[in-house]
């Protein structure tokens, strides 16, 4: 796995610290899958989303990804 290009990202408005290939951030109040799709183009495909205690189910993710 690519580690994240960046240590810091912001998406949904929300500023996601990274380290090697895992970024995380506190809770948003945007929707999960456009914060996914945003944190996407600032640091490349995401493999695994999760947000309010739940994984982004495959679907989402592909069009997370897409």
């Amino acid at each position: 796995m690519e580690p994240a290009g960046k240590s810091e990202a912001i998406a949904g408005g929300v500023l996601f610290r990274c380290e090697r290939n895992i970024c995380i951030a506190p809770r948003s109040r945007d929707r999960t899958l456009r914060v996914c799709s945003e944190l996407r183009r600032e640091v490349g495909t995401i493999v695994s989303f999760s947000a309010g205690g739940g994984l982004l189910p495959d679907a989402q993710l592909a069009r997370c990804n897409g």
